[in-house]
């Protein structure tokens, strides 16, 4: 179904092919896009890649990564997530695995590897959730619940600050902190039991060094029926999607939950938000959906831009480019992106 928004439809559009078969991981897509070329960022079950796509649909270049020797742990499950973030004036691909968090630049060559703490016996040791917060910090969550918290001293230069604890008691499924505001402290954090909550990392480095505590709020209590397994923020909203289908946004300068809508009828895998404030979420369903932002200057309305459903696939990642709009979704077990166009 494509849905006239502004002046603009989605419609399918060719596949791009990426050469390895996508993970069964939420999240599971990032995009870096230059002034040439768009670069796929994800995970297969064995490995971080990371393939370019000079236009056409045509990969020109494919990086490897996350496989490193020292490491203890091996396949198939040992990479949890891959994504393409600024730190430091530099782009980086961060790739999250069962070990810790990884830093590579854009050729590859691994700039800083940090382990995650130790977890109870009867739990998994993983990573899962990361977020750059204010342009000073890469936040990272774990399995104990813990998130953390790296500061970003300059192009390629990391230092561990901190292990914040006691938030969660549940394993961290996502981070998400708002990308447009370079100054901001602001972080919500997601767990496996449905427990948001909003923390204030701008007076973070000052607070450490007295012993304070960090502040942090629950923005959210658990939800004994779903977990939280991804969330986005713009202009002031979280967007958070759950495990029972559900999409709840909270509005974070009143910490209160302004809408919720039942987004598919099973649990939601993939979310992100466009350049002009678009939503667009994916589920176990095989249903994409594309929605409007709530607006706060119209009682909260939201409304279903854009809705098609996958046959024959798994929808498991979501990256719109920043420039033409466009839609990619990974699938898995698929070699190919699934791709929607804007058309105006």
């Amino acid at each position: 179904m494509a849905t006239k928004h502004s002046g603009f439809t989605f419609e399918g559009a060719e596949p791009i092919e990426i050469g390895e078969r996508v993970s069964y991981l939420p999240n599971n897509l990032s995009l870096l896009v230059s002034d040439t070329s768009c670069s796929y960022a994800f995970a297969t079950r064995v490995r971080a890649l990371a393939t370019t796509d000079a236009g056409g649909g045509a990969i020109t270049d494919t990086i490897f990564v996350g496989m490193s020797e020292e490491s203890e742990f091996a396949p198939p499950l040992r990479v949890m997530a891959v994504r393409w973030v600024a730190m430091g004036g530099v782009q980086c691909l961060v790739v999250l695995t069962l070990d810790g968090v990884e830093v590579y630049d854009q050729f590859a060559k691994r700039l800083y590897k940090h382990r995650a703490p130790a977890t109870p016996k009867d739990v998994d040791r993983c990573c899962r959730g990361v977020t750059v917060v204010g342009g000073k910090f890469l936040c990272v969550g774990t399995s104990a619940g813990a998130i953390m918290v790296i500061e970003i001293r300059g192009p390629g230069k990391f230092k561990h600050v901190a292990d914040l604890a006691g938030g969660h008691a549940a394993p961290i499924f996502d981070l998400t902190s708002d990308a447009s505001d370079a100054t901001s402290g602001t972080m919500v954090s997601s767990d496996g039991a449905g427990l948001l909550i909003l923390w204030d990392l701008a007076k973070l480095i000052p607070l450490l060094q007295v012993g304070g505590e960090i502040p942090m709020i629950q923005l959210s209590a658990p939800d004994e029926n779903s977990a939280c397994i991804c969330m986005c923020i713009s202009k002031g909203l979280l967007a958070a999607g759950y495990s029972s289908g559900l999409v709840r946004f909270f509005n974070l300068i009143n910490r209160r939950k302004v809408v919720e809508i039942a987004a598919h009828a099973r649990g939601i895998n993939a979310m992100t938000i466009s350049c002009d404030n678009l939503l667009a979420t994916t589920s176990d369903d095989g249903a994409v959906q594309v929605w409007s932002m709530p607006d706060p200057e119209n009682q909260y309305d939201t409304r279903i831009v854009f809705s098609a459903a996958i046959s024959d696939k798994l929808p498991t990642g979501l990256a719109f480019h920043p420039l033409s709009g466009a839609l990619a979704v990974s699938c898995y077990d698929s070699r190919g992106l699934v791709m929607f166009s804007r058309k105006f």
